[in-house]
């Protein structure tokens, strides 16, 4: 995507970077995920990771030791390529083999049922519409799939406005408008990213098209620690911050509606 670009990882993912290194907190997500695919792990398990910016994941599953087979996608190139530079000099004992690869995760390489285990950790709010990507999860999976996003009672289309005054984030090189331009004629945003909220029911429904699905199950995250999430973004430092507040992720205007989707499959 044309805003991925050097600056917007310098500026707001080096972080996942500094979390792969070590020099950074685990993410809260990364540890929930990991306990909720392990009962699936064996040795020699193959994981595939939707959304993997720098591979930072990688130092949680390291912990369980069981010679992993690790493959995570993303489309920003910077991220990638930092992530699989810091890994190929990394020792990591319970990694067998770890590769970052740059490709769209509504589109995947892979063949079907070729990992044990695919993750996808707050991707698909950022899409126009999560059914592709879905369909592509659920196609590479032989075993379990655990995947985190924004889910509510109703389907919320939600667009981020982005304008000059974002400059922070790392859209320098793009021509973002003033904030009196943001808009167009018709009220639509120049240039924005979703952060939308999907219907559980409609998540459902795609989920209940497929008979190779075992079973599935939606729930609220709260597997977390939030003196661990705090001290996180007190160290992260980062431009924009999650607080939570009486037990919820809070940003800005939103509360995050943050849920697992777990999944069997036969």
């Amino acid at each position: 995507m044309e805003y991925l670009q050097g600056q917007v990882f310098e500026i707001y993912s080096s972080h996942n970077l500094k979390r792969l290194l070590g020099l950074r907190p685990e993410k809260e997500s990364s540890k929930a995920v990991v306990d909720l695919i392990y009962p699936y792990l064996r040795s020699n398990s193959r994981i595939l990771e939707i959304g993997c910016s720098s591979g930072h994941l990688l130092r949680t599953l390291n912990k369980k030791n069981l010679s992993l087979n690790y493959t995570g996608v993303d489309i920003d190139k910077y991220a990638i390529s930092k992530g699989n530079e810091a890994i190929s000099k990394l020792s990591l004992p319970g990694i067998n083999s770890a590769e970052l690869i740059e490709v769209s995760g509504t589109k995947l390489p892979f063949a079907p049922n070729e990992f044990d285990v695919v993750i996808s950790l707050n991707v698909l709010e950022h899409l126009n519409e999560p059914r592709y990507a879905i369909e592509e999860i659920l196609r590479c999976a032989k075993s379990f799939i655990a995947i985190r996003t924004l889910v509510s009672d109703q389907t919320f289309i939600v667009k981020e406005v982005r304008n000059s005054h974002h400059d922070y984030l790392g859209y320098e090189h793009l021509d973002l408008p003033k904030p009196k331009d943001e808009l167009d004629e018709f009220g639509n945003p120049k240039v924005f990213i979703y952060q939308n909220v999907y219907n559980k029911t409609f998540i459902g429904e795609i989920l209940n098209e497929h008979k190779e699905i075992k079973k599935w199950e939606i729930f609220e995250d709260n597997l977390f620690d939030a003196k661990a999430f705090d001290l996180d973004n007190q160290i992260s430092n980062l431009p924009r911050i999650t607080k939570i507040i009486d037990g919820k992720q809070v940003r800005g205007l939103f509360i995050d509606t943050n849920q697992w989707i777990t999944i069997e499959m036969n």
